[in-house]
């Protein structure tokens, strides 16, 4: 009953959460991907020959 208790409180903040973040954007913004928002987000911390260095290619 306890675990069930916490997947209801995550449940509940997730939705939390997302409320807010729906009612802060701004209307008519456009929709990001995760591509544009990682290069925008990882881009200034580093360069891109380092990033392609970490990558773990997916098998």
């Amino acid at each position: 009953m306890e675990e069930l208790q916490k997947v209801f409180e995550v449940m509940q903040l997730k939705m939390l959460s997302y409320d807010k973040w729906k009612k802060s954007r701004v209307e008519g913004a456009p929709i990001v991907s995760w591509a544009m928002f990682k290069a925008f987000f990882m881009g200034p911390f580093f360069h891109c020959e380092l990033r392609e260095a970490k990558r773990i290619p997916h098998s």
